[in-house]
C-alpha cells in the first residue's frame, strides 16, 4: 500500500513535520495524481489500508475538479477508522505547467474540531452542533468525549440546517430528537463548501 517505510524520507520528513505542527491532523498522505497511495505518516496507518486507490474519494475528487485546496464532506476514514475529514492540495509539476504531479492529503480528526467547539460553548451554555454540506454531523458539543465516534450523524432534516446550508442565518424553533428547542443557526465556510453550525438553546 505504498513504498515502504524506509524510502523517500525527505517526503516522510515532510509529513512528520506536518504532524508535529498541527494537532487536528490524525494522518498525512502523498498520493499520485491518478490517486494511489504514495506514501502515508504515520506509516502504521498506510500498511494497514485496505487498497491502493481512493480516486473516489470527495476529497480526491473534488481537489481535481477545483485544481485547489479541497476540504471533504465527513467519511468514514480507512486511515483511522472512524469518521474524519480530508483536506487535499494538489502539487503541480515543477515545470510550470498546469500538470500535477500528486496531492497532499490530511486526515482531520473531528474530535479535535469538537473539542474546540465544546471550549467556545462553555460560556453560553448552549449546545452546538457543526455539519458539513451534505447535513452529516462533523461535531456534536453534547456528545460523550470519552466515547469514540463510530458511525456517521445526519441533521440534513432540520429546517435549521437547511436554512444555514442555503447561506442564511437565523433563529426558529424545531424539533430536535424529542424537544421542541430553541435553534439559532449560521453558515460556515469550508471552502469551497458552505457548511452549518447551529446552537441550541
Amino acid at each position: 500500500m505504498g513504498i515502504p517505510e524506509d524510502a523517500d524520507v525527505e517526503k516522510r520528513a515532510v509529513a512528520q513535520e506536518i504532524l508535529a505542527q498541527n494537532g487536528d491532523f490524525a494522518s498525512i498522505f502523498f498520493l499520485t495524481a491518478e490517486g494511489d497511495v504514495y506514501m502515508g505518516e504515520p506509516f502504521d496507518q498506510q500498511k494497514q489500508l485496505p487498497r491502493l486507490n481512493y480516486g473516489d474519494r470527495d476529497w480526491y475528487r473534488g481537489a481535481v475538479s477545483t485544481k485547489d485546496a479541497y476540504v471533504s464532506s465527513v467519511f468514514m476514514s480507512a486511515a483511522i477508522n472512524k469518521p474524519a475529514i480530508g483536506i487535499a492540495v494538489p502539487v503541480y509539476a515543477k515545470d510550470g505547467s498546469e500538470s500535477v504531479s500528486g496531492y497532499w492529503v490530511a486526515i482531520v480528526k473531528l474530535e479535535e474540531i469538537e473539542k474546540s467547539l465544546r471550549q467556545s460553548a462553555m460560556d453560553s451554555g448552549s449546545r452546538v452542533i457543526l455539519v458539513d454540506h451534505n447535513g452529516i454531523q462533523v461535531a456534536d458539543t453534547l456528545r460523550d468525549p470519552s466515547t469514540d465516534m463510530t458511525e456517521l450523524r445526519s441533521y440534513s432534516g432540520l429546517a435549521s440546517v437547511e436554512q444555514a446550508l442555503s447561506g442564511k442565518s437565523g433563529h426558529l424553533r424545531e424539533i430536535i430528537g424529542d424537544e421542541l428547542v430553541d435553534v439559532h443557526y449560521a453558515p460556515a465556510q469550508a471552502y469551497p463548501h458552505t457548511w452549518a453550525i447551529i446552537l441550541i438553546d
